[in-house]
């Protein structure tokens, strides 16, 4: 392994953001990770790309490019998506979209057992680390990551890592579920008494970047 090199992202649109409770289960599926996907185009993109570029370098001949950190968005008549070792005969079909995939990840737990945190951030100047609760971020959301990028090597397989430090919210979409309910012909209806939205408002919590008092603080704008 080389050294890590620190990222800051540009703004971008963010997917599949897994970064509390048990986070994702891995791709090996013998543990679980945090996780944050960042869709960038344009110059912001190619910033990036050159970043990662970087720190893959030379790549020695014999060894095959694993993962250079980042994948194209496609589209097809079924919608945009990330190409994977899956969808090779729908690749086929579909077209470029100028939409670049940065997926960020890291292990929900140190090497001695701890768990990690993974610091959100508001878009104030100066960002100011935010408590979401039980709140979490749904796809959509605007925001950047910080990160570290490293440059592995296995075997005949080199590629580049995208490690996951936190996420910064510059537009905030809370991801609901979808209960897998149905309308029922007739049925209740109400009228929203005994939902209080502030409930879940209220446990957004603002501290310093680098000190936390452990006290209710007013709502931080996202």
């Amino acid at each position: 392994m080389s050294e890590l090199v620190p990222i800051v992202t540009p703004v971008g649109e963010l997917h599949y953001v897994h970064i509390s409770g048990q986070g994702k289960l891995n791709y090996n599926e013998d543990g679980y990770n945090y996780v944050a996907t960042l869709y960038l185009e344009g110059e912001k993109a190619q910033k990036v790309i050159t970043q990662l570029e970087e720190v893959l370098g030379d790549v020695p001949k014999g060894k095959n490019v694993k993962s250079k950190g980042y994948r194209e968005l496609l589209k097809d008549a079924d919608g945009t998506y990330e190409p994977t070792s899956n969808t090779t005969e729908r690749d086929a079909k579909a077209v470029e979209t100028g939409i670049y995939a940065f997926r960020f990840s890291t292990s929900t737990t140190f090497a001695d057992g701890k768990q990690k945190k993974i610091s959100v951030y508001n878009s104030a100047n100066p960002p100011s680390r935010i408590n979401l609760g039980e709140r979490k971020i749904g796809n959509g959301s605007k925001g950047a990551i910080s990160g570290k990028l490293q440059r592995y090597e296995k075997g005949k397989d080199v590629g580049v890592s995208l490690f996951l430090n936190a996420v910064q919210l510059v537009e905030f979409i809370e991801y609901v579920g979808d209960a897998g309910f149905e309308g029922q012909e007739g049925g209740f209806i109400g009228d929203g008494e005994g939902f209080d939205p502030s409930v879940s408002e209220a446990s957004v919590e603002e501290t310093s970047p680098t000190t936390n008092t452990g006290k209710q603080k007013a709502k931080p704008k996202l």
